[in-house]
């Protein structure tokens, strides 16, 4: 009953126009009279349609920008033979990058690189890996791209006089393990902790076996059976002996090569090797080879030991 009386008041209302179309009440303004000698306002269809109708028009107006651009497309792929679409990713869609924007805004980010040590590095790699899971990155580009942005000190010095850039996930964290250690003196570390590995007290079964995993990533997987020989070998060596090789050879190919800088360094260190029981001794160098002066203790003349001395037997 209100209802019909306000609109009773609004049809007699001279400021109001009152319509109905489709079960749909519209109520308008009517226009405003103009000044005298002013131009009248120029109508534009916004001005006048409705949502709907606006909606439908802007709709048309989308649909043959889109036409057009696919029109092209088809024309350039029947000019060069090569589709435009081709290789082109989803992730590069409007939509999908505001999808890509707001999960990376939720998703927790990596932790900063400044590598210290492997163990930082095995952190910086599962949190990257984790934070791309979680905003549903597989572009692997991308991916390095956007892990080198938490690259700091060392790292990122090595990363800005980079000759190439790593293509795949894998290589890229190589590179990032070379800026820790030098890849021979690694494997080097990493096969002997292997050889020596036991499970400590108090330690799981699973953290014993995530141990044994962290050294193996530091030896390479097309290792062949005479470098592992070669390594078996090294690693049995004195911890000096064993250093000094691995100073002297950048990479480890055979046991030969091994052995023949195994008996240099133990040759600058000093030592041979007893022929019985072959246990190590120093060797006593002449006074010609360590350079001094040969001097007499009974004549006190240079050139010869008290033994050889002329004036033996004299008074």
């Amino acid at each position: 009953m209100h209802s019909r009386q306000s609109l009773t008041i609004l049809k007699a209302h001279p400021r109001f126009a009152y319509e109905t179309q489709e079960k749909r009440i519209r109520i308008t303004m009517p226009p405003k009279r103009a000044a005298a000698g002013s131009v009248p306002p120029e109508t534009t269809p916004e001005s006048t349609e409705s949502i709907d109708e606006r909606y439908e028009r802007l709709q048309i107006a989308v649909r043959s920008q889109r036409r057009l651009a696919e029109i092209e497309e088809m024309e350039q792929e029947i000019r060069t033979g090569v589709s435009p679409a081709r290789g082109r990713s989803r992730a590069s869609s409007p939509a999908r990058i505001g999808v890509v924007g707001t999960a990376a805004r939720k998703a927790m980010a990596p932790p900063i690189f400044r590598g210290s040590n492997l163990r930082e590095l095995r952190d910086f790699q599962q949190g990257c890996e984790v934070f791309f899971d979680a905003i549903d990155e597989q572009n692997e580009r991308r991916r390095i791209a956007t892990a080198a942005s938490y690259l700091r000190d060392l790292p990122l010095q090595e990363w800005s006089r980079r000759t190439s850039t790593p293509t795949t996930w894998e290589t890229f964290i190589r590179f990032l393990r070379d800026t820790i250690a030098d890849p021979v003196n690694r494997m080097g570390t990493a096969s002997l902790r292997l050889k020596k590995a036991e499970q400590k007290e108090g330690q799981s079964a699973r953290a014993f076996a995530s141990y044994i995993e962290e050294l193996e990533e530091d030896i390479p997987d097309d290792i062949t059976e005479e470098e592992r020989r070669a390594w078996v070998l090294l690693n049995g060596l004195k911890p000096s002996i064993r250093n000094g090789v691995l100073r002297e050879n950048k990479t480890i190919i055979s046991r030969a090569q091994v052995l023949s800088a195994a008996q240099r360094q133990k040759e600058l260190l000093g030592e041979t090797e007893d022929e019985i029981g072959g246990k190590p001794r120093k060797r006593m160098r002449s006074a010609t080879e360590s350079g001094a002066t040969l001097v007499c203790y009974k004549c006190g003349k240079e050139g010869h030991f008290k033994k050889d001395c002329p004036e033996k037997g004299s008074k």
